[in-house]
């Protein structure tokens, strides 16, 4: 875990698990997830995103990673005589892969899988779902969104067969979009069985600060009441967190 209030108490997410990360719309749930990435360069990701663009997304993990203003490189992006040089940045995040597709399949993430595998030759350590409710299992069935189990116990045999970590983006329940109260356990919107053994609430906890609930650690220190959040300093401009 590249931030140090979470690092000190060993808090992260681990092999062979899946851990949820949920907010509000808004919230801040991709914010630290690319932060996340963009702070871990030894750790190979491979980042499903049907619920965030690829401009948006892209130009954040830039921001973060060469501390560029995210708004301006955006419009730089959407400016396609300006594209190229917002692309020629992108070069220098090479930790992650990405795929776009708007609902796919446990099938399709498979495959995406085993397609990195044989690009890299190796596995990513890495696999981030945004968002949990985007996912569709193989069954066509219809998913009701307010029960992650099945993705959930899908991502958890997942996660041990590879050894690798799933880390899985959630909202939170529509009385805490105003984004100022914190999150305990029972602010996740659906259940998740247990097999996700680590819970972390996002919410905005002030101006320029992220509040982070440990709402549920199967491997220790938790916080189902939200009583505790840790805090975390971000700039605005740029997306980072310090």
């Amino acid at each position: 875990m590249p931030f140090r209030p979470l690092a000190q108490d060993r808090i992260g997410f681990r092999r062979g698990d899946v851990s949820l990360v949920a907010a509000a719309s808004g919230g801040g749930k991709t914010l630290f997830m690319s932060n996340y990435i963009a702070q871990s360069p030894n750790t190979t990701f491979l980042y499903f995103s049907p619920d965030t663009g690829q401009a948006v997304l892209g130009t954040r993990l830039i921001a973060t990673t060469k501390q560029k203003n995210s708004t301006e490189l955006l419009v730089r992006y959407d400016d396609e005589s300006l594209r190229d040089s917002v692309l020629e940045l992108s070069k220098d995040v090479q930790n992650v892969a990405f795929s776009f597709e708007s609902s796919p399949s446990f099938t399709d993430i498979q495959e995406e899988i085993d397609a990195y595998k044989d690009v890299y030759g190796w596995l990513p350590d890495c696999v981030v779902l945004d968002n949990v409710r985007d996912a569709v299992p193989d069954s066509g069935d219809p998913v009701d969104f307010n029960r992650h189990t099945e993705i959930v116990d899908w991502f958890h045999k997942l996660a041990r067969d590879y050894n690798i970590a799933c880390v899985l983006m959630a909202h939170l329940k529509g009385e805490f979009n105003n984004n100022d109260e914190a999150p305990g356990q029972k602010a996740l919107r659906g259940q998740i069985g247990p097999n996700a053994r680590l819970l972390l609430n996002v919410y905005q906890f002030g101006e320029g600060q992220l509040g982070v609930v440990v709402a549920k650690n199967s491997a220790g220190k938790s916080d189902a009441a939200g009583d505790r959040p840790y805090v975390l300093d971000w700039d605005t401009s740029t997306m980072t967190i310090k």
